[in-house]
């Protein structure tokens, strides 16, 4: 799943390890894996609205 220009406003851990991504337009979506593609990792919505003690891996 790709959402291109939706603004992220929060994730949620799943049972089995999957996770739930909410969108300012109201939608939800499920996936095995977020990435968060939106810029820098100062100032990106999915990134401060990590778990505290995750890690970040950054690439590029």
């Amino acid at each position: 799943m790709t959402r291109f220009g939706a603004a992220f406003t929060q994730f949620a851990y799943l049972p089995g390890g999957r996770v739930e991504a909410h969108f300012a337009d109201g939608a939800v979506k499920e996936a095995d894996l977020l990435v968060a593609a939106d810029g820098s990792m100062r100032g990106s919505g999915a990134s401060s609205s990590r778990t505290p003690g995750s890690w970040i891996s950054a690439y590029g």
